[in-house]
Order: structure tokens, then C-alpha cells, then sequence
């Protein structure tokens, strides 16, 4: 038998896994933060959004994609550093 590659696909956030996989109807959503500005409009400041992202995290959230600057004064030069590492606490919880 040949051996196999697995491709995977994000499509519209989710990444869906290969049919060649052990359980191919695993589909695990992806968290994106133009989605978490969206939906939780009230956050008026980056140290709130890093609250919402680390909760989020704990909520089970496995993967997290940042595909805009936030918009706030307060957003520091290394916002990407801080967000990852908010979502990366978060999963710890």
C-alpha cells in the first residue's frame, strides 16, 4: 500500500480533515479574531480583548487565527505576541 499525505483545508474557518484519516468527520472550528470584534463590539480596549480571547481559549477553542490589527488606542507594537499568548493561557485554564 503507498503511503498517504494528509491535506487539509480551511474553509470559511474550519479546518476539515482529510478523508484518509482515522475519523474523517472531525471538524474543528477555528477562532478568528475579525469574528471576536464582531461579536463582542462592546470591548472598548486591547486589555479586554485579551480577556475575551483567553476566555474563549477556555471555553475549548483550539486555534486561533489574527487577520486584523485590533482597532483600540492602547494596541501595542507586538499585539499578535500578546494575543497568541492570551489565547495560548487561556487553553491552560
Amino acid at each position: 500500500m503507498p503511503p498517504t499525505t494528509s491535506v487539509y483545508c480551511i474553509v470559511r474557518g474550519i479546518l476539515i480533515v482529510p478523508q484518509n484519516n482515522p475519523n474523517p468527520q472531525v471538524i474543528l472550528p477555528m477562532l478568528w479574531l475579525s469574528e471576536v470584534l464582531l461579536q463582542q463590539y462592546e470591548i472598548t480596549s486591547f486589555e479586554q480583548l485579551k480577556t475575551v480571547i483567553a476566555a474563549r481559549a477556555a471555553q475549548g477553542e483550539m486555534f486561533f487565527r489574527m487577520d486584523v490589527k485590533p482597532p483600540y488606542g492602547d494596541t501595542p507594537a507586538n499585539w499578535e505576541d500578546q494575543l497568541e499568548s492570551a489565547f495560548t493561557s487561556g487553553q491552560r485554564r
